[in-house]
């Protein structure tokens, strides 16, 4: 890929004037405030993030400044870049649905390594950074793969989603590189960029951030993380209990810095992945906070969700199905959204962080009679 071809991503200038006013000796949060109203969309974020089940404990705001007080203004910028990132990635574009998948993998190892950190003796707002920006090449070679077959019409360029990201990994470390040089980041979050694959000892950043993609890759399974879990058996069984009690809050960081705003239509690049209906027992249940839903149990780790209205691929959303034995709540990941007819969306969704009880659950319900689906 030639250098003069790449289309690098510009850094957020909200992130930008938020880090430098938060740096200043003497900012009030009234100065806050008016830098975050400068960004709608920012401004919305911050709303969501603050009523969110990460930081609200039940007591909803109303307030820009109470929402500021609540996230804190050093969480605050970090927070502000995540967002600018991910308004560039639900940019229109042929690519959406592959630079969606990368967004939500990039913020979930950011959580990952912002809640372990200290754990491991590290900056937790450094560790932030590297878990979202280490693999940013990725975002950096999507949308210049996107500018290059712009120019191109042949409909033979259509490929599945896994073939554009693994296009997309061959260049992503010295694309990455050229961001971070071109952002002026840490030297740790430019050490993670560079060395997140390399092979022999690495430094205590990179290591926490190659963890953080262990962890990611098995929630993207559907895998519950306990302190069983193969990435964890090099450590001790305190520390394992710890990095499994600091991820509770996972999901809701996750969905909330996601956000939950329907992804903007486009033509695509990416082949559809069609696959053969399956049956199976089927449960009222609450997406979010109050959309009715009925949800299809297969497996475990397998989901179909229809519900009125539209919902987004790659999105994490909150889910409760009515069970014989009560309420499930789980967090889960939509996979793929097809239209069901009459205004309906059906998707496909793995649970996402669950607990070892809700898998066994879902295994449960999922050998139970099948059902015709709800319409």
């Amino acid at each position: 890929m030639a250098r003069k071809a790449v289309h690098l991503l510009p850094q957020p200038q909200s992130a930008l004037r938020l880090r430098k006013l938060v740096a200043a000796p003497n900012h009030t949060l009234k100065e806050v405030v008016a830098a975050v109203m400068l960004d709608p969309m920012l401004a919305a974020a911050v709303m969501r993030i603050a009523n969110s089940a990460a930081y609200s404990r039940g007591n909803a705001t109303t307030s820009l400044a109470s929402a500021v007080q609540r996230i804190g203004e050093k969480e605050l910028s970090r927070l502000a870049l995540a967002a600018g990132l991910g308004a560039a990635t639900n940019a229109a574009g042929p690519l959406l649905e592959v630079r969606r998948a990368a967004m939500t993998r990039a913020l979930t190892s950011a959580v990952l390594c912002e809640r372990l950190a200290n754990l491991f003796g590290l900056d937790p707002e450094t560790m932030f950074l590297a878990g979202l920006l280490h693999d940013v090449g990725v975002q950096v070679a999507l949308g210049t793969l996107e500018l290059i077959t712009s120019q191109h019409k042949d409909t033979h360029l259509a490929r599945a989603s896994a073939e554009w990201l693994d296009l997309a990994n061959k260049h992503h470390i010295e694309l990455g590189a050229l961001l971070g040089e071109k952002w002026g980041l840490p030297e740790k979050v430019c050490e993670a960029i560079a060395t997140h694959h390399a092979q022999g000892e690495l430094s205590a950043a990179t290591a926490l951030v190659r963890l953080s993609d262990q962890l990611s890759s098995a929630l993207d399974a559907g895998q519950a993380l306990t302190v069983e879990h193969h990435a964890l058996l090099s450590f001790d069984d305190e520390t394992k209990k710890s990095v499994v009690a600091r991820l509770v809050t996972l999901p809701a960081m996750v969905a909330a810095l996601a956000g939950d705003d329907p992804l903007p239509s486009c033509v695509s690049l990416v082949l559809s992945s069609a696959k053969q209906e399956k049956k199976g027992p089927s449960f009222s249940a609450r997406l979010g906070r109050a959309r009715t839903a009925t949800v299809t149990v297969l497996s475990a780790t397998e989901l179909h969700i229809d519900v009125a209205g539209g919902m987004s691929a790659n999105q994490i959303e909150e889910l409760e199905i009515a069970t014989p034995q009560g309420p499930l709540k789980l967090w889960v990941r939509v996979e793929s959204v097809s239209a069901a007819g009459d205004g309906r969306s059906r998707a496909g969704a793995v649970p996402f962080s669950p607990s070892r009880e809700a898998l066994a659950m879902l295994d449960a319900m999922s050998k139970s009679e099948p059902m015709e689906r709800a319409a």
